[in-house]
């Protein structure tokens, strides 16, 4: 975590401290005294006081914008710059522990989110802070954004994970990170060239292949088409010589032996049946005398 959120998100937080020096309009002169004090702290780095003073000021005149801003800053000044020191060490999710919540002088185990958080429950109101909560919330998922941009290997995988950093970290755009997106663009359409050059060639050669299966298919159709023709003539002229040759030699002879030699053996099987026939006539016959 500490290696993404350090290379391309730096100075996220701090920048937003050290506006005390930022040009101003001079207050009102019956304000003179209130709006010297109210400077004068500033520069002293005296937070807490800076911050009463310029709610008196604001108390008295409700327009004075530039103030409300200055306070704002005063108001979130120490918690940033802790929580700037925290994120650099890689410390963004809350920890569950019990310290003197005090944003500026947080524990060693307070986490940047835990500093801004506790500083909220002093100055709900403190747009700053809203705003850095905001960006450290969105670092807590910055990591599982990087990793899957590096296991990204086609063009449709980087496009996924580069506009899934650009709408989860568009709060902590910095020149980094936008050179690290724009590179991730270029790989991107460099990939798609290529994968469209290679889904053409596909194609290219599934229609090669398709055809030359066809083309295989008509050869292999026009063989079967000859060899069934070149079989049934062969089968015709088989036939025709055997009609032109003519009965096989001895062949009534060998059929009229077969009938002969069939008719014999059935007249000696009735001749045979007529003599055990007499012979049982004759001895019941003679057993009757």
């Amino acid at each position: 975590m500490k290696r993404f959120v350090t290379y391309f998100l730096p100075l996220t937080l701090i920048c937003l401290c050290g506006c005390e020096q930022k040009e101003h309009q001079p207050p009102p002169v019956e304000r003179i005294s209130l709006a010297v004090r109210f400077f004068t702290s500033m520069e002293n780095q005296d937070a807490a006081t800076a911050v009463i003073q310029g709610r008196n000021i604001l108390a008295r005149d409700t327009s004075q914008n530039h103030v409300l801003t200055l306070v704002s800053i005063q108001e979130s000044n120490h918690a940033i710059a802790n929580a700037q020191r925290k994120l650099n060490e890689g410390k963004i999710a809350r920890v569950p522990h019990r310290c003197a919540q005090d944003p500026a002088r947080p524990c060693e185990q307070c986490s940047a989110l835990d500093i801004i958080e506790n500083a909220l429950l002093n100055y709900p109101d403190n747009n700053i802070l809203k705003n850095t909560r905001y960006k450290l919330l969105e670092l807590l998922h910055a990591e599982s954004y990087f990793r899957e941009m590096d296991r990204a290997t086609t063009s449709a995988a980087i496009t996924e994970a580069r506009e899934t950093i650009e709408s989860g970290l568009f709060r902590n755009m910095t020149p980094q990170l936008t050179a690290y997106l724009n590179f991730c663009r270029e790989r991107e359409q460099l990939l798609a060239a290529r994968e469209r050059a290679a889904s053409q060639a596909a194609r290219e050669a599934a229609s090669r292949d398709a055809a030359a299966a066809a083309a295989d298919d008509e050869r292999r159709s026009e063989e079967d088409s000859r060899h069934s023709e070149a079989t049934a003539a062969e089968g015709q002229e088989s036939q025709r010589m055997r009609d032109a040759a003519g009965p096989v030699p001895f062949e009534d002879q060998l059929e009229a032996a077969s009938d002969a030699a069939d008719k014999a053996k059935a007249e000696d099987a009735r001749r045979e049946a007529e003599a055990v026939r007499f012979l049982q006539q004759n001895s019941s016959g003679n057993d009757g005398e």
